[in-house]
């Protein structure tokens, strides 16, 4: 049982991720797919009220990822405010791997982008069409995300 929270801007992650969940046969749940209209750890706190107040206990999802890290900050703070124990009770895992995911009370697991690689395939694009005005080539290029396991998931055997 794996839910998503987000915010308003994080339409095309949720959808991801809903995605990704049927490609590897996971239920999805659309009590489990929150898109708060609030931004940041706010959006992360008020999504994981939202999704404690409409499960029974039983019924809670045993992992949440959210859309970014800041987001899982706030539901972290909430689900420790309503007496769950992270990663115990439920697991947590955050997008962009900020430095500060070290510090928390429990350090959060995140999937981090490798930017470095990111912006040096977007400068030689920009590059390549500096070089050439007539440079259309369409490119799909991938860069794998990295995904840092922390305190905050626990093994379900």
């Amino acid at each position: 049982r794996i839910a998503f929270i987000g915010e308003c801007l994080t339409v095309e992650k949720k959808n991801a991720f809903c995605d990704a969940m049927r490609r590897h046969g996971l239920p999805l749940y659309e009590k489990y797919l929150i898109n708060d209209s609030f931004r940041f750890a706010e959006a992360g706190e008020r999504g994981m009220q939202k999704l404690i107040d409409q499960c029974h206990r039983t019924e809670l999802p045993s992992a949440v990822v959210t859309a970014y890290d800041q987001i899982a900050f706030g539901a972290m703070y909430c689900a420790q405010r309503n007496g769950f124990r992270i990663p115990e009770d439920i697991s947590f895992i955050g997008m962009d791997d900020i430095s500060v995911t070290n510090y928390l009370g429990v350090p959060l697991s995140s999937i981090g982008v490798q930017i470095d690689e990111v912006c040096e395939r977007v400068v030689d694009l920009v590059f390549r069409r500096i070089e050439n005005r007539h440079y259309r080539e369409w490119e799909e290029i991938v860069i794998p995300a990295r995904l840092q396991l922390r305190a905050s998931v626990s093994r379900k055997d």
